[in-house]
């Protein structure tokens, strides 16, 4: 999708000027330079190589409050993530924190890189390869690591979990195989890589037999019920032919992603009314359900 077509998909043309997005804007109070407002100015005016080549495209951290207060209802994370996208596509990168060791983590993980990332979860508790329930731990094993030195115990939820799950009489799915999330990698702009560890982690959960996908962490959970499947009928149009799926997107369009231990349902998270339909045998039931919006702390 290149910026003409965001602009499109993403209604930025019914921008009224009125400045509440950059009045709403957390980044906006500390640094006045960065505007949501002059970005989808620029957009409209067709200034797309300035625009690619601001480094604030990279300031915005997609909170959605502008998105939540916009008097026409402009979706702009998602079209800032189409101009970080459009951006990294001609090596235009951001600067990233921690010197970029958890993309780089992603990229070995994408690569098929043999991880062993699970002896403190043999440690909490009781464990499984295959099972009803896969817990989805995400980074934090690697976050234990990084930020050790700051005294972060990034572990002791995790392992909460499983004891929390063993308690119920259930014995979790933990695996070593298991990828980060691709959360960094879909709003830094690598919407390829992000595809990438999605398909690694369908095909495992979908190995491992689960029914039910348990989250402690809200990024991987926001991930997975709504940019995962948001992004789904794009993938389906794109790498199968008409009418067919393969068979990790055939198996997830069978789930209800949750964040608790529910009971699977035919009916899988809500694309938004708007996203592009996939084959109707695989279709989300989203006739009743509204709009998923994304999570806000302001």
């Amino acid at each position: 999708m290149n910026i003409e077509e965001a602009v499109k998909a993403y209604q930025t043309y019914a921008c009224l000027d009125c400045g509440v997005c950059t009045g709403s804007c957390p980044i906006s109070r500390v640094m006045p330079s960065f505007s949501p407002r002059i970005i989808v100015e620029k957009a409209l005016l067709e200034l797309g190589d300035e625009l690619l080549q601001d480094r604030e495209l990279w300031s915005c951290l997609t909170c959605s409050r502008c998105f939540e207060r916009c008097p026409t209802k402009i979706n702009f994370p998602e079209f800032m993530r189409v101009l970080r996208e459009q951006a990294t596509q001609r090596g235009i990168a951001p600067v990233l924190s921690h010197h970029g060791m958890l993309q780089s983590v992603m990229e070995f993980q994408a690569m098929g890189i043999r991880q062993k990332r699970t002896d403190w979860a043999r440690e909490a508790g009781s464990i499984a390869e295959t099972g009803d329930t896969f817990f989805f731990v995400g980074c934090m094993p690697y976050f234990d690591v990084i930020f050790r030195d700051m005294g972060v115990d990034s572990l002791t939820t995790s392992r909460n979990v499983i004891k929390i799950l063993n308690a119920g009489g259930i014995t979790p799915v933990v695996s070593n195989e298991e990828c980060c999330c691709g959360h960094d990698m879909l709003w830094n702009g690598r919407y390829d890589m992000f595809k990438k560890l999605a398909e690694k982690n369908m095909a495992l959960i979908r190995q491992s037999g689960a029914r039910r996908v348990v989250f402690s962490c809200p990024e991987g959970y926001t991930t997975f019920k709504h940019q995962i499947p948001a992004a789904w009928d794009a993938w389906l149009t794109s790498t199968t032919a008409p009418g067919r799926s393969s068979r990790v997107f055939r198996t997830a369009a069978s789930w209800r992603w949750s964040a608790t231990a529910r009971t699977p349902s035919a009916a899988g998270p809500a694309a938004g009314p708007t996203a592009p339909r996939a084959p109707s045998r695989y279709r989300w039931n989203v006739s009743r359900r509204p709009r998923p919006r994304a999570p806000t702390p302001w």
